[in-house]
């Protein structure tokens, strides 16, 4: 079983701009912070969410309005502690989790300074950089973090602690830390939660994002066995269309981490559950050495672009949830930014995949795609577009096999719609008069 899929670049630039608007929409000011919350709709204030609404703003380069008092909220929500001896800042998860700094939340608002260049940037990355080396977990493996810093080192807090660092030059602790990542693979050479954890596409597509990140070339052999990791997990499920019969080893899904209680911290034992969405990291790590895996990356983008009007992003198995969350839109614009920026200036108008158990093909048609979007028109009669499209699918079908350059049936294929319009013209009118 395989699958075929297209995408106009119109209706791509159009969801993203009813995204932004909807982001827009959904920011709340409680208590004097402004900015957005994991579950959008609930009119509460994350420091994660903000970040990384703040970032996708960047990327996409979007105005905020009233940008200060985004960061005015993340500086109030510095939280200090006395860690083995020496007093250090940092974020918490601020609605959840322990009401200490941690290092996810703390890397993420560092992330979200570096990508706004804030006049508070600097200061804000020396703090992040003595939090950070003050809560490493030493081995003989090297440097780690676990999500806080009493808990076991986990390969997601390391990855982002590395972006982290990349961006602050500590070439030596960004070293230590990936020689810690190279060792936490398992046998496939490919990454899972822990340093003892079986591989998924999650985890793999982080380690690889942080190995980019850290400077490592898309052809070295580390990174190449993360690649074949992810693209034959994409194309199982491309092939299949079913992810939710995956298991949470090979996918990664969800990652459920327990914090216990720390003395001298008031914190009370907690819980902590994170929803990923592999299809979509593995798409954005693939990114990075898009020329030979693009066909996948589009895939995956073009399936998410159907999902956008049906379940506004909505995790996999959240579907039944209330809320929208900050975290699946942030991951669906990430994986979208360098798909857009490939198409941005191109004229061609229509992206066609096919994928199947033997791999992945993709086209960007030009004259072909504008006749295909004359076919969407709604004055073109049922039997006109039935054969047209008839002869188009046939047309790539020749392209995808090699037996037929495409630009042979552009004329062909543009006169018999001409013609078709012609005849569907002249018989209305035969009829009406």
């Amino acid at each position: 079983m395989g699958r075929i899929g297209l995408l106009f670049k119109s209706d791509f630039y159009h969801i993203i701009d009813e995204v932004f608007e909807y982001l827009a929409s959904q920011r709340s000011t409680v208590n004097g912070k402004s900015g957005w919350h994991q579950f959008l709709e609930s009119g509460k204030v994350g420091n994660i969410a903000t970040a990384q609404i703040l970032i996708l703003h960047r990327k996409y380069d979007r105005e905020i309005s009233a940008l200060d008092s985004c960061f005015t909220s993340l500086k109030g929500d510095r939280r200090e502690i006395i860690w083995k001896g020496e007093t250090v800042t940092g974020w918490s998860y601020l609605s959840s989790g322990p009401a200490v700094p941690c290092v996810e939340p703390t890397c993420w608002v560092c992330l979200a300074y570096q990508a706004m260049q804030v006049q508070e940037t600097q200061q804000v990355e020396l703090d992040v950089h003595t939090f950070l080396k003050a809560t490493q977990v030493a081995s003989e493996h090297g440097t780690s973090w676990g999500f806080v810093p009493w808990t076991e080192p986990r390969v997601l807090p390391t990855c982002v602690a590395i972006r982290v660092l990349s961006k602050i030059h500590d070439h030596g602790l960004v070293s230590s830390a990936v020689r810690w990542l190279l060792a936490a693979r398992d046998s496939q050479n490919a990454w899972g939660p822990t340093a003892t954890s079986s591989a998924t596409l999650t985890h793999t597509a982080a380690a690889i994002l942080a190995l980019r990140e850290a400077g490592y070339n898309p052809h070295n052999p580390v990174l190449s066995d993360g690649y074949a990791f992810l693209a034959k997990g994409l194309r199982n499920w491309l092939v299949a269309g079913q992810p939710r019969t995956w298991s949470e080893d090979t996918a990664g899904f969800v990652e459920i981490i327990d914090i216990p209680s720390c003395s001298p911290f008031e914190h009370r034992p907690t819980r902590i559950q994170y929803y990923f969405n592999p299809l979509l990291l593995s798409a954005v790590a693939l990114c990075s050495n898009s020329e030979q895996f693009l066909p996948y990356v589009e895939a995956v983008v073009i399936e998410a672009l159907r999902d956008w009007p049906v379940t506004r992003w909505k995790h996999p198995f959240l579907r039944g949830h209330q809320h929208v969350t900050s975290w699946s839109i942030f991951d669906h614009l990430v994986a979208l930014e360098p798909f857009g920026i490939k198409w941005f200036g191109d004229k061609k108008c229509l992206i066609v995949y096919v994928v199947s158990s033997y791999g992945a093909m993709s086209a960007r048609l030009g004259r072909i795609g504008n006749v295909v979007l004359i076919l969407r028109s709604r004055y073109v009669g049922f039997l006109v577009r039935l054969v047209i499209c008839i002869g188009l699918a046939l047309a790539l079908a020749y392209h995808f096999l090699g037996g037929l350059e495409l630009n042979d049936v552009v004329i062909p294929v543009t006169l018999g719609v001409i013609s078709s319009l012609a005849y569907e013209y002249l018989k209305s009118k035969v009829f009406t008069s």
